[in-house]
C-alpha cells in the first residue's frame, strides 16, 4: 500500500508535517520486541487500506528512530498519534479494538458533504456545471445551514439558468455571510434576470 510509509529523520518532515496538511496521518510507534505492537499493526494496516484515499499510516520503529520517539514524548509501546495540519490531534496507547480505532479515525476525517463539495469545486474549474450542481446539492441537503454550500449552489443554479432557485437560495444568506462573492453573484443573478425578461418582452 502506497499510503503506508516507514518514517525516519530524513522523511519525517515531508510525511508527518507536510503530509498531514493533505491527509490525516496515523503514526504507529512500535518496536520488534513489543508483542502488543505486533497485534496492533495488522489492524492499523487494514484500516489504512480501508481509508486509503484519506489517511497515511506512518510507521516509526522506536529502536531505530529513538530521536523521533523522544520528540513525540513516547513512553509506552505501542503508541498511536494522529496528526492533522502539522499538529497532533488525538491518539492512544496499547492495543485497542478495531471498531474503536475506526471511530477515532473517522472523527478526524472530513464529513462526506465536504468531500462532495471539494469534488464540485474541481468540476466547476472545468465548467462542468451540471455534475458540480448535483454534488453541491447533496452537500447542501446534508448541511443546509452551511453558507458556502448555499452560495455555491446558487452560483451553479445561475449557470444552469435556474434563476428563481438561485434567488431563493441567496435570500437565505444572513448579512454576516454576505461577502464579496455573495455580492458578485447577487449582481449577476439580477443581471441575468433582466436579460431573461428583456428577451421575453422581445418575443
Amino acid at each position: 500500500m502506497n499510503n503506508v510509509i516507514d518514517v525516519n529523520l530524513d522523511n519525517f518532515q515531508q510525511v508527518l508535517l507536510e503530509g498531514s496538511k493533505q491527509k490525516l496521518v496515523v503514526i504507529d510507534f512500535w518496536a520488534d520486541w513489543c508483542e502488543p505492537c505486533k497485534q496492533l499493526m495488522p489492524l492499523l494496516e487494514k484500516l489504512a487500506q480501508e481509508f486509503s484515499e484519506q489517511i497515511v499510516l506512518a510507521k516509526v520503529n522506536c529502536d531505530e528512530q529513538q530521536e523521533l520517539a523522544m520528540q513525540f514524548g513516547v513512553r509506552n509501546l505501542p503508541t498511536v498519534a494522529l496528526m492533522k495540519d502539522s499538529q497532533p490531534v488525538d491518539g492512544f496507547t496499547g492495543v485497542q479494538p478495531e471498531g474503536q480505532i475506526r471511530e477515532l479515525i473517522q472523527k478526524h476525517l472530513p464529513a462526506p458533504q465536504q468531500e462532495w463539495f471539494n469534488q464540485a469545486l474541481a468540476l466547476m474549474a472545468e465548467e462542468n456545471w451540471q455534475q458540480a450542481y448535483t454534488l453541491v446539492k447533496q452537500a447542501h441537503s446534508a448541511e443546509p445551514e452551511n453558507p458556502s454550500y448555499t452560495i455555491t449552489l446558487a452560483i451553479l443554479a445561475i449557470e444552469l439558468g435556474q434563476l428563481e432557485q438561485a434567488e431563493a437560495l441567496l435570500a437565505t444568506i444572513t448579512m454576516v455571510n454576505q461577502d464579496a462573492t455573495y455580492q458578485q453573484w447577487i449582481w449577476q443573478s439580477k443581471l441575468r434576470t433582466r436579460q431573461k425578461y428583456k428577451r421575453c418582452n422581445n418575443c
